[in-house]
């Protein structure tokens, strides 16, 4: 990486390091399964004026397998982004807007929480795993693998066509 790559870096570790001391709270709270979680106004709003301030904007964007983020560093250029695949299923009693709306905000949230290193409240901690599996976690684990290895595909042959 050269100098100005790791700019956005530089700013990234930035503002990661000053949201640590402004210390946001999780508000969202999960009373079925006992833990509470980062919403996005928890710490959007740190994050939106720490990034005026460093000159850092950002772009969100949604596909139909995946979501990114990419924070960019406005004098020098240089980028990073942060990806996951993103399920656009369909809520009980929902419309469909309103799903798409869900999956979106979703997305936003877990990929802002892996950009910024917060630490949110591990599922793991509060699963039964003495329990059996259920065909349905099974299938959505399967479909999320299988999303993630066709990234992993698009990426290499990117990258072949790159070199």
């Amino acid at each position: 990486m050269n100098a100005i790559n790791l700019k956005v870096h530089q700013i990234l570790a930035n503002m990661r390091q000053k949201l640590v001391e402004l210390n946001p709270k999780q508000t969202g709270s999960n009373k079925f399964q006992n833990f509470d979680y980062y919403q996005l106004s928890d710490f959007l709003p740190f994050v939106i004026k720490l990034a005026y301030e460093h000159n850092l904007s950002y772009q969100e964007t949604f596909g139909k397998e995946e979501a990114s983020l990419t924070l960019i560093d406005a004098h020098s250029g240089s980028s990073v982004t942060f990806s996951i695949p993103i399920d656009y299923s369909m809520l009980k009693g929902g419309s469909p807007m309103q799903s798409i709306g869900a999956s979106v905000t979703y997305a936003r949230r877990y990929l802002w929480v892996s950009a910024l290193g917060l630490t949110d409240h591990d599922l793991l901690d509060q699963m039964n795993l003495d329990q059996p599996i259920t065909q349905q976690t099974k299938d959505t684990t399967k479909n999320i693998i299988d999303k993630a290895q066709k990234r992993k595909e698009k990426i290499a042959e990117t990258y072949e066509r790159q070199f």
